[in-house]
């Protein structure tokens, strides 16, 4: 060591065998004080408590000091302070406190994903059910049964808006047509106070804002004039405060104040008809200034399942008032009116606007989607061209984001049943092929409102504020002036009442921190019930993917093991391991019992519904019967591999052999019913409970007395 560069030890205020704590946060004891051979200066050689340095105490073949692998730092004597009790007991408490803090990031990480990845897994299964009603329709009609409720309301025309009657009782706003700015805001204000539009009025703000979308181009062409701007507003979903929200931070619709309503106005929040009615007012009130895009929940199949139609059945049900049919003539008139939307906007022919997405096929020019006809229930799984590229616009989502990010070059089979994933390439191919500089797109949930991607070709904006009551994300909407320089606004949705604003600053935190941690948890219940669900609907094949993992045949597998079977079956990436406390005990050997596992979670049913097992028995044993002369014979058929146990594949095997007609799913029902320990194994006793009265039966029967019955009890002792 050079004296020239060695400090005084008294103006450290540490030597050599001290406590230290290193930048603030990592604590060791000084080995080493001194120059070295790797870098000019004075050093401090540290060695940390934790395996957080570079080496041993050896750099560049020059021993220092020794110590553990991976326990050696040398810094400089700034960042190095002497480590006091004082000190340790206050780092203790920030420790733990960052510790805390992210661990509760890393469980909102994975609420946060987790809830997303079931949703849109909900949106196929909602999708799939859809088409299945829609073929059941079909197929009605076919046979001449007409479509049901749609039939009849079709068949029962209700009086025009003008000569429907005001009741006495109602409260809300009074609105006429042509609409004025005050009646749209006495509107506003009733929505406020709960009130419902009379279908009066609400009708006819339909049927006129239905002829004015009709005659709208399927590609809007926005300019934005030097002193005014344009809002892009993403997915409301019926939230109702969302919308309010946004008109208080960045004003209400006007000829200055221009908006872009990005589809996705309805299902799943309470409100939809609400933010329908305000949004289709403000566009006939200002038609040339007020824009929207049709999303993929503005159709039959999406509201048929998610809320929306039974939302409006429920406020304009006509039954008191002798119009039973009302309702339903008015969701069809509103489903009407949604065929008429335009599809996407070009804003300053640069920023290209649309609510889901880009296609899967490369060349798609602005001509091709003008070409579109609209005007129709938005095709899924469509056989056209045109159809796929409808599909796509709606539907489709960009990858990789924070939520997916895995990269993807091209494009992949989106996890919603419908649309594409698409990657960097196809937003950039598209944008160079069109003269775009910018996509703005909607159609998912973001933690944060808004996420760039792609290298800033692509925005997604989302206004739903704490998505469905449970998510915690943020709403955002985002601004243009002529220049087309974005502005992003982010909010959290206000209370839709004044009177919640008269709460103390201190008392509001308070509140709000409470009411942050009820979502967490919110979230997390609603993440673990949906899993819940597709647990139960494949009991059957997750019994039997256990069963092949099972090879010491114990009933039970690793937790490792358990995690890869929801993975495998359920088809879900999701971190399983986190999650295993809450859906599956461990045994005392951590592993997991899968029969209990699966048995945890049960469909309550009647008596009288579970009734087909007792049959299913029967025919069992009367094919037994017929090859075998009793119960241990039986048993020895089922029991393949003569190893004395019946193991679900062997049962699974033969009972498919016997062509009872069961499905999967009832036969490992009926597995689980004689399988009384749940070790995933009938052994000859259970088997003798649960067949012996039945088997005694058929030989009784066959034998046309109750000799046969003596005989069949007899050989199962």
């Amino acid at each position: 060591m050079s004296s020239e560069s060695v400090p005084e030890g008294s103006s450290l205020g540490f030597v050599v065998d001290d406590r230290v704590l290193i930048n603030g946060k990592h604590t060791g004891t000084v080995r080493f004080l001194g120059t070295t051979q790797f870098k000019k200066g004075f050093w401090v050689g540290c060695e940390l408590d934790r395996p957080l340095g570079k080496n041993d105490g050896e750099v560049r073949g020059v021993r220092y000091f020794k110590c553990k692998p991976n326990h050696g730092v040398f810094v400089r004597p700034d960042q190095v302070e002497r480590f006091n009790r004082e000190q340790q007991a206050a780092f203790a408490i920030q420790s733990a406190a960052r510790m805390r803090q992210a661990k509760k990031r890393l469980k909102q990480e994975r609420n946060w994903r987790t809830w997303n990845a079931l949703d849109n897994h909900n949106e196929q299964v909602f999708l799939e059910k859809g088409k299945q009603f829609k073929q059941l329709g079909e197929v009605l009609k076919g046979a001449g049964a007409g479509s049901g409720l749609e039939a009849k309301a079709a068949s029962t025309p209700g009086p025009e808006p003008g000569e429907v009657p005001i009741e006495e009782d109602y409260k809300g706003a009074h609105v006429s047509l042509p609409l004025s700015l005050d009646s749209v805001l006495r509107m506003l204000e009733s929505f406020k106070h709960g009130h419902v539009l009379h279908y009066k009025y609400a009708t006819a703000i339909i049927q006129a804002a239905h002829t004015m979308f009709s005659s709208e181009p399927t590609v809007q062409e926005i300019t934005i004039p030097e002193g005014k701007k344009l809002t892009v507003v993403g997915d409301t979903h019926g939230q109702l405060q969302d919308l309010f929200t946004i008109f208080t931070i960045n004003g209400l619709p006007s000829d200055e104040n221009m908006y872009l309503f990005n589809g996705d106005f309805v299902d799943r929040g309470p409100d939809g008809m609400e933010v329908v009615l305000c949004m289709f007012a403000f566009k006939l009130l200002f038609p040339t200034t007020v824009f929207l895009n049709r999303g993929n929940h503005e159709s039959r199949g999406q509201n048929s399942w998610m809320g929306f139609e039974d939302e409006l059945l429920t406020k304009y049900d006509g039954t008191k008032v002798g119009d039973p049919m009302r309702a339903r003539r008015f969701y069809d008139q509103i489903e009407v009116c949604f065929d008429q939307l335009p599809l996407c906007a070009i804003v300053q022919e640069k920023v290209f606007v649309c609510h889901g997405g880009l296609f899967q096929r490369s060349g798609i020019t602005i001509n091709h989607i003008r070409a579109i006809k609209r005007k129709r229930e938005a095709p899924i799984e469509g056989k056209s061209f045109e159809d796929r590229l409808y599909e796509e616009l709606l539907w489709s989502d960009p990858r990789p984001t924070a939520n997916y990010p895995q990269p993807l070059v091209g494009v992949r089979r989106s996890d919603r049943g419908a649309g594409v994933e698409f990657g960097p390439d196809v937003t950039n191919d598209f944008c160079l092929s069109n003269g775009i500089a910018l996509v703005v797109r909607s159609h998912e949930c973001v933690q944060e409102g808004y996420e760039v991607l792609h290298g800033g070709r692509l925005i997604t904006i989302f206004s739903a504020s704490r998505y469905c009551g449970t998510q915690t994300n943020k709403g955002a909407f985002i601004t243009f002036g002529p220049d087309l320089q974005p502005e992003i606004q982010q909010f959290y949705a206000h209370s839709i009442s004044s009177s919640d604003f008269g709460v103390a600053p201190s008392e509001a935190e308070a509140g709000q921190a409470k009411e942050e941690e009820r979502r967490e948890q919110a979230l997390e219940d609603d993440a673990v019930q949906m899993i819940i669900e597709r647990i139960v609907d494949h009991k059957a094949d997750l019994f039997w993917y256990y069963t092949q993992e099972d090879t010491e045949r114990k009933g039970t597998v690793s937790r490792l093991q358990w995690a890869t079977g929801m993975s495998s079956v359920l088809e879900l990436d999701l971190p399983w391991l986190s999650f295993q406390a809450r859906l599956a005990e461990s045994e005392e050997d951590g592993r997991v019992n899968y029969t209990k596992f699966l048995d945890r979670y049960q469909i309550s049913m009647r008596a009288e519904d579970t009734a087909w097992q007792g049959t299913v028995v029967n025919r069992v044993c009367e094919q037994l019967f017929a090859h075998c002369e009793d119960l241990k014979d039986a048993f020895k058929v089922l029991d393949t591999n003569g190893d004395g146990e019946i193991e679900y594949e062997e049962f699974l095997t033969a009972l498919r052999r016997m062509d009872v007609d069961l499905s999967d799913m009832q036969i490992y029902e009926l597995m689980r019913s004689v399988d009384t320990d749940q070790n995933a194994r009938i052994d000859y006793h259970e088997f003798v409970d649960r067949f012996e009265a039945e088997f005694a039966n058929v030989k009784s029967k066959k034998a046309g007395g109750g000799a046969g019955a003596g005989a069949g009890a007899g050989a199962a002792e």
